[in-house]
């Protein structure tokens, strides 16, 4: 049975499951935090943004607990639709089905949309186990991501926000290597270490993003930057596991069945890295997702501490 409850500051009708009663959640129109209330119609509370101390715990969830998440049987399902239609790319994502009927050759571009479509139901998937990880659940998302231009929407919006994350990323090591090339300190060695240094915020923004949180705060890199320092070790550890991730996918990416050179008994050796490579990433955003949840609650001003996402 669902809960609904008007919105306390804007007024917006909004609906929740019933296990989110009790929670805090953010109004999708006018980012107010409040109380989910325990039945129906009842009215919802504001909660005020304070900081609070981190969730302990955090190097055993991610280094130990989250494989158990990847185990239950709740989970068994996301994971194996992620590993078949890796396998799906694998096979018909290079290829050219395209026949000449006398003079014409429709082009029939079936690489190209089974990399739309399995790109997008990844990153969708990717986002989404980090999203409900923040939220304190534990398991991976369930498979519900609507048909027809539903799906479509889903993916594309789950492309843009991977890619949006990246540049917003990127931008500060960009803009500093140009001012330095302007000034006559032109060195390829630095601007490489401007840009990396600067890539480091991505593992911070796919957790905003993932969370809700509202996008132009994506670009206070004042308080990102502080946020990362004062959360040094644990944002380490996440931002190197998400890089590790992020290369095995750069890596594997480009392995198709029908490449040239590509034997056959070597098939079953790029397929098992390609799906390493989503396991990997998968482990990454479940990574991210717990340090939300441990240290969201630290810096209220980008996260809403347990946050539910207030909908229609």
């Amino acid at each position: 049975m669902a809960i609904t409850c008007i919105c306390p500051k804007c007024e917006r009708f909004c609906g929740f499951k019933e296990t989110h009663a009790g929670r805090q959640a953010r109004c999708l129109t006018c980012s107010c935090h409040f109380i989910v209330p325990d039945h129906d119609g009842q009215k919802a509370k504001i909660v005020k943004s304070e900081s609070e101390s981190a969730l302990p715990g955090f190097y055993r969830a991610a280094l130990v607990d989250s494989f158990k998440v990847f185990i239950q049987k709740d989970s068994l399902f996301g994971i194996i639709l992620c590993f078949a239609l890796t396998g799906f790319h694998f096979f018909v994502g290079n290829t050219d089905y395209s026949v000449t009927l006398g003079r014409f050759r429709p082009p029939l571009i079936i690489g190209w949309f089974a990399t739309f479509c399995c790109a997008g139901y990844l990153l969708w998937y990717f986002m989404e186990t980090a999203a409900i990880t923040v939220m304190n659940e534990d398991f991976l998302p369930e498979i519900s991501i609507g048909a027809g231009f539903a799906f479509i929407g889903e993916a594309v919006k789950a492309i843009y926000l991977f890619i949006a994350a990246f540049a917003i990323a990127a931008i500060p090591g960009v803009v500093l290597s140009i001012l330095l090339d302007n000034l006559g300190i032109s060195y390829s060695w630095l601007s490489i270490i401007l840009l990396v240094v600067s890539l480091s915020m991505l593992p911070m923004l796919l957790c905003m993003f993932a969370a809700g949180t509202a996008p132009w705060r994506a670009f206070r890199y004042d308080r990102i930057i502080y946020m990362m320092l004062r959360t040094f070790g644990p944002y380490a550890l996440t931002t190197a596991i998400t890089v590790a991730a992020l290369i095995s996918i750069f890596y594997t990416i480009g392995f198709f069945a029908t490449a040239p050179g590509v034997s056959t008994p070597l098939l079953p050796i790029l397929l098992c890295l390609r799906i390493a490579a989503v396991f990997m990433m998968l482990f990454a955003m479940r990574v991210i997702g717990l340090y939300g949840r441990h240290y969201c609650r630290c810096f209220p001003e980008f996260f809403a501490p347990d946050i539910t996402t207030a909908a229609v």
